[in-house]
């Protein structure tokens, strides 16, 4: 099961002046830029679900599920896969995840059978659901 609670995560750039002086200055600079990149999440997903997280680019979805893959650490809140928290314990949440970041077909190859024809099938509903509103 994975699990996201009030799953957070903000950005923080230096803010930066121009020239070299200004370059120079960014190395002690406390002043930073943020991006709440996604705010306040919460969700459940349970074992042997199969999800599509949709939405508008820069929404948050890359970020949240490189959340749920261990890659990045959350800012705030919690996410656990199986009761462990991913960027705790990364290569062993990644043998029981899967995550495909493009759409790229050749990618397909390398999903099971039987998960390739469950999305393809949950392709197709969608679809037809689009056309029937």
């Amino acid at each position: 099961m994975i699990k996201l609670e009030n799953l957070t995560k903000v950005f923080k750039k230096p803010i930066r002046e121009e020239g070299v002086w200004g370059m120079f200055k960014t190395l002690f600079s406390v002043k930073y830029d943020e991006t709440v990149a996604v705010d306040h999440i919460n969700a459940t997903i349970a074992d042997g679900e199969i999800v599509g997280y949709i939405g508008s680019n820069g929404a948050g979805k890359s970020t949240t599920i490189k959340m749920m893959c261990g890659i990045l650490a959350p800012t705030d809140g919690k996410v656990t896969v199986d009761g462990v928290e991913p960027y705790k314990a990364r290569r062993k949440i990644a043998s029981k995840i899967g995550v495909v970041f493009n759409q790229k077909t050749q990618l397909w190859r390398d999903i099971p059978l039987r998960i390739h024809g469950q999305l393809t099938l949950a392709k197709k509903r969608a679809a037809q659901k689009r056309r029937s509103f």
